[in-house]
């Protein structure tokens, strides 16, 4: 959960500030730019929030819970696929775009569904680690898809942050 406060205030604050845009130009540019901005926001996030697992789980629960260690780095990285995928939906619903949110919501949901039957019964915890890594992660794969639809604009210049794009989201 160390990713989902940062992201979630942000997300809040794209969709009104999409909506508000005439211009649909101007709209495209703050989705790509809060997009690439989420994916920067996580990637820094998601890296302290690896390294800082194993102490935290000592630290917290002592050294019993070792064992849980591999499926909290999983959660760690789930959850920034969670919290990019709030932003990408919270952006398109700001452009009044309700059909991609739905359908990447969906799917998420049915490729989680789908592999925790068949990996919880055989690795327990870790299966539903993986679960939720998979599910989170094509929601927001299959959100990134729609953002590309929406804008027009190449995979790469959706998700490569550039120097800028935290800076104008916060003007």
């Amino acid at each position: 959960g160390i990713v989902s406060p940062m992201l979630n205030s942000l997300g809040s604050l794209i969709l009104p500030k999409i909506a508000s845009l005439e211009n649909e130009s101007d709209q495209h540019s703050i989705l790509t730019r809060a997009l690439r901005a989420s994916i920067l926001i996580a990637s820094i996030t998601c890296l302290f929030g690896v390294i800082l697992t194993p102490f935290a789980i000592k630290l917290i629960y002592g050294t019993s819970f070792d064992g849980s260690i591999t499926s909290a780095y999983l959660l760690v990285i789930a959850g920034c696929f969670l919290g990019v995928s709030f932003i990408l939906t919270e952006s398109l619903l700001g452009l009044r775009y309700t059909k991609g949110p739905l359908r990447a919501q969906i799917l998420g949901f049915l490729t989680m569904a789908v592999s925790l039957a068949l990996l919880l019964p055989r690795y327990g915890i870790l299966g539903a680690a993986i679960s939720s890594l998979i599910g989170y992660s094509t929601n927001t794969l299959a959100l990134v898809w729609e953002a590309k639809l929406v804008t027009g604009e190449s995979f790469l210049a959706l998700c490569i942050p550039k120097r800028n794009d935290v800076s104008a989201l916060t003007s």
